[in-house]
């Protein structure tokens, strides 16, 4: 079972698709999610800056949306410099997505696999990862992660703000 999304530099998943076959690959996933559309509306309002996710080698099929690292048939040797230093940012960034399901497993491990007693067919185990992507994106609101350090993401919404609760209502947090 497997699930795709979005991360935001902020460390919050904001887009999370799923769940798919194990046996999907990221563009079968990509594909097969409602995200394209999403980010289509978003990026479709004129007055907006252009906005782009990256994402790793397996989105090279035209998108509007996703900006995938260059490619040659000789391979990387053969990418001229300017596309071997667009390929390193993009790597730099592209990994948001990665730290931010890694933090699903390291703080909400009940939810994942791993060899745990979860199993698909007599548990609701998709419940229960989306389940940990919101308890992870709530601790980040609260505490920040490695991706809203490393960017500096100082707007990061609050825990009120993110659960769009009614204005002046407050949680009691420890």
């Amino acid at each position: 079972m497997k699930f795709t999304g979005i991360a935001t530099p902020d460390g919050i998943v904001h887009c999370l698709e799923g769940p798919f076959s194990g046996k999907d690959n990221d563009w079968t996933m990509y594909q097969g999610s409602r995200i394209e559309r999403r980010l289509q509306r978003i990026m479709s309002v004129p007055s907006r800056t252009r906005l782009f996710c990256f994402g790793d080698k397996a989105y090279l099929a035209m998108t509007t949306s996703i900006m995938a690292p260059f490619t040659h048939p000789g391979g990387r040797a053969m990418l001229a410099p300017k596309h071997k230093q667009f390929n390193k940012l993009l790597a730099k960034y592209r990994i948001t997505v990665e730290h931010a399901f890694g933090d699903v497993s390291r703080y909400w491990g009940f939810a994942t696999y791993g060899g745990r007693r979860l199993r698909s067919g007599q548990m609701a185990v998709a419940a229960f990862f989306k389940v940990a992507v919101l308890l992870n994106n709530c601790r980040c609101c609260l505490r920040g992660n490695l991706t809203s350090n490393r960017y500096k993401a100082e707007n990061r919404p609050t825990l009120e703000e993110y659960l769009l609760l009614p204005e002046g209502y407050t949680l009691g947090v420890i």
